[in-house]
């Protein structure tokens, strides 16, 4: 089916080529619910209902997890370091060569979320 080269730009010349499944549901946009910029990365809330009914902040942590071919592939749990687990993400994908279009860029680690930004 027909695929936008940027996906932020519209459908017309010079900005649409053939593509098929697989490479379709690799060019998706994140999205806007989730709580890392970095694609493969969320935070994971431990208890978070029980926590609160407590009137205690929850705890969580940074979880990187892959899907490939409809398998999710859970990378591990990083503490604080949303960058270590956005590179975890980033190196699965590309060791299995299937990596997404920001895994040809160079890694910036400016996208990290700020304390309190969560």
């Amino acid at each position: 089916s027909l695929d936008r080269i940027d996906s932020t730009g519209n459908y017309e010349p010079g900005n649409v080529e053939w593509s098929d499944k697989t490479r379709q549901s690799r060019n998706k946009r994140k999205p806007a619910a989730a709580s890392s910029a970095y694609r493969g990365v969320s935070w994971f809330t431990i208890n978070r209902k029980r926590e609160l009914a407590a009137g205690r902040e929850p705890k969580g942590c940074w979880i990187a997890q892959v899907t490939i071919a409809k398998h999710n592939n859970h990378l591990g749990y990083f503490g604080l370091d949303e960058i270590a687990a956005a590179k975890a993400a980033r190196k699965f994908r590309i060791d299995n060569g299937v990596p997404a279009p920001e895994d040809l860029l160079p890694f910036d680690p400016t996208l990290a979320s700020q304390p309190g930004n969560l």
